[in-house]
This record gives structure tokens, C-alpha cells and sequence, in this order.
């Protein structure tokens, strides 16, 4: 493997930070694993906080440079900043552009033979444009190995493609407080099963299957939902009033993402519910939620998907049927009631998490890229 100091990426993303998405989570802690391998510049569109507060903000160290390219006042982010992204790359002269939107992609992979292409989605609409890339690409990373069977499938050679699922960060799950202490900290129920999910509130996300469970558990469980985006959480407030549910559901809102680990501790249950009805859910995703619940010694259940299969099954998690509220109310009283059966899937989880840390996902592109010179 190249020394550091010898081998630069750009990473580049025409977004803003910080967001509460996942995908600028999934972005910053990437840029921190590497700049462990290389000297990385980490290059956005706009920084909506100084940037000693965004490294705060994500609990990562300052190891790695920001370049702020500003956001155009019109027009396409990927048109309008194009000359100051040539003309940063022109004066950086990296060795590897690193990037995961796909017309910024398209582009540089037309100028540039150094391009890392990061694949999250594939639309037949778009065929044109990802056999372009993938093409011209030095390496193409893609999230889950259904993405290149939808490459081989098209007629996209993969001979250049590698599956890298999605990471967590370890050392934020070395907890040093309990479930007691954590729920007191965060002001939660002492003597209720928590059931626990985190991340965006949105449909595809199985989040109404998961508030539609609670019909058919006693009232001694509770969900506490912690996320969302704007205005997700007012819907779902109205949803679960409607459905006479309130008084057992808690709201958290968003969070810092360093405070996560003490809520998903807090928990009894985490649960993974996406939906079976969208192609993004069953086969294009890999949730940071994944990993982080597995990294957190609490028993998950989880929709029965291929995307989910690719890391979690049988002896890592319990799986049910999608869209299924009282088959997913039967797994979480399974958890309930077996704690033995509970803590053997715990302990497989945590053994099999530690081969997904960021770190680690950055080691395997570095060595690919060393591959494929």
C-alpha cells in the first residue's frame, strides 16, 4: 500500500453540510477513513456551519482539508460550479477524484481516467449514463451486489466494480453507561420494552407498519422513534393520533449523530421495518442504522429483504415479512420472550459488525484502487 503522503483524493460532493440526511453521515465519516490511507480533500458545495463546528458536529477529528466551493446563485449545482471544480482539480492534482452523484460523474469521467465512481441507485431511464461512467471509471463502488447484478444484467461490464455495504463508526458504540443510565439521561421510560428505531421517517422506511404494530403489543411496549426530516415528524404525529395511538409513541426529532449510540443503548428493541414495495428498499440500500444497531448489543429486527440479507439472517437478527405490522408485533414479542434466543443473536451481530467499519470499507477501496492501476 502507498505511503500517505504519497497518494491524494479528491472526495467531491456538490452538497451542503451539515444536513440530517444520512448520505452526509455516510460522506463525512467516509472522508475520515480514508484521510487515514491519503491525503483527502473533502470538496462541498456550501457549509452551513464553520467548519471546526461540522467536524463537532459529525464527532470526527480535524484530519482532512474542506473546500468550500459556494452554491450558484441559478442553474444546475453540476453546470454552474463545473469551471471551479476543473479548476480545482486542475491545481490539486490528485490522484483519485472520488465521487457519488452521477452527472458530476458522467462529466469528469469523460476529462479524467482517475475517477472513483460511488453507485447508490440504478434507474433504467439512466442506462446511458451509468455504462458511461462505469465505463470510464477506474473503480466503481456500488452498496449492496443486487446493483451489479442490475450492471451485469444491462450489459455493464463489472469487471471494475466492487461491493462495499456501508460502515459505523466503532468507537462511538463503546458505551460506558447502561440502559438504566441512558434512559435517565434521555429522560425515557424506566419500566417500558422500548422499542426503538432510528433514522428518516419516511414511508418506504416501514415506519406506519412499525407505529401499526404497537395494535398488536401490550401496552407495556413503547416505540421511540428517533429522526426525521423536515416536516416527517409532524406527519407522523398526526398519523398516530389518528390511529389512537399517542401515549405510546415517543418523538425524539433529530439528534446529533454522537448522542445516537446513547439512545439506541436506552433501547430493549431496534427495529429495521423497510417496506417491500419499493425497489430502493428491496434492493439499492445499505442503512447506516444497519450497522450502527449491531454495533450496539440490542437484539434487531428486521425486514426480510435482499438488500438487508446481504449483511444481516437468521442468526443475526430477527427477520419478518415487510409491510406485515402484526408479523413484525410477532417478532418483537419472539425478542420479548426468548432472551436467550436474544442475547445469541446480540452477540453474533457484534462479532460480524466489526468487519464494517469505516476504516475498514477504506482499506478495501484503497487496496482495489492499488488493483486496478
Amino acid at each position: 500500500m502507498s505511503n500517505k503522503n504519497t497518494l491524494s483524493i479528491l472526495y467531491l460532493t456538490l452538497r451542503d453540510f451539515p444536513r440530517r440526511v444520512a448520505n452526509r453521515v455516510q460522506t463525512m465519516k467516509m472522508a475520515e477513513a480514508l484521510s487515514s490511507f491519503c491525503n483527502l480533500t473533502l470538496s462541498v458545495s456550501k457549509l452551513n456551519a464553520p467548519k471546526k463546528e461540522l467536524f463537532n458536529y459529525y464527532g470526527i477529528p480535524d484530519n482532512f482539508d474542506i473546500h468550500e466551493f459556494g452554491e450558484p446563485r441559478f442553474g444546475p449545482h453540476t453546470l454552474m460550479l463545473l469551471p471551479a471544480v476543473l479548476n480545482l482539480i486542475y491545481s490539486s492534482r490528485p490522484d483519485y477524484i472520488f465521487v457519488r452523484e452521477e452527472y458530476p460523474a458522467w462529466i469528469l469521467s469523460k476529462l479524467f481516467s482517475n475517477i472513483i465512481y460511488e453507485m447508490h441507485d440504478f434507474n433504467p431511464e439512466k442506462l446511458w449514463l451509468y455504462r458511461s461512467i462505469v465505463n470510464n471509471s477506474r473503480v466503481t463502488v456500488v452498496i449492496t451486489s443486487a446493483l451489479v447484478e442490475k450492471c451485469k444484467r444491462y450489459g455493464i461490464p463489472v469487471e471494475h466494480v466492487q461491493v462495499l455495504s456501508g460502515g459505523v463508526d466503532l468507537s462511538l458504540f463503546q458505551n460506558k453507561i447502561d440502559k438504566s443510565e441512558a434512559r435517565a439521561l434521555l429522560d425515557l421510560p424506566e419500566r417500558k420494552h422500548l422499542v426503538m428505531y432510528s433514522g428518516r421517517l419516511r414511508e418506504w422506511k416501514g415506519i406506519y407498519t412499525l407505529i401499526d404494530s404497537l395494535h398488536y403489543l401490550d401496552d407495556d411496549a413503547m416505540l421511540v422513534l428517533v429522526g426525521g426530516f423536515e416536516g416527517e415528524k409532524e406527519l407522523v404525529e398526526r398519523f398516530v393520533e389518528k390511529h389512537g395511538l399517542n401515549g405510546r409513541v415517543i418523538l425524539c426529532g433529530h439528534q446529533d449523530h454522537r448522542k445516537i449510540p446513547v439512545y439506541l443503548t436506552a433501547a430493549d428493541i431496534l427495529v429495521l421495518p423497510n417496506s417491500g414495495k419499493t425497489e430502493e428498499s428491496r434492493h439499492h440500500t445499505s442503512p447506516l442504522k444497519m450497522f450502527e444497531y449491531m454495533a450496539s448489543n440490542r437484539p434487531i429486527i428486521a425486514s426480510d429483504l435482499p438488500s438487508i440479507r446481504e449483511v444481516l439472517d437468521e442468526n443475526t437478527a430477527v427477520l419478518i415479512e415487510p409491510d406485515s405490522p402484526r408479523k413484525l408485533a410477532a417478532g418483537i414479542k419472539d425478542i420479548i420472550e426468548d432472551p436467550d434466543k436474544s442475547s445469541l443473536l446480540v452477540d453474533n451481530a457484534r462479532k460480524i459488525v466489526q468487519g464494517y467499519s469505516w476504516v475498514e470499507r477504506a482499506r478495501s477501496l484503497i487496496s482495489s484502487l492499488h488493483n486496478h492501476q
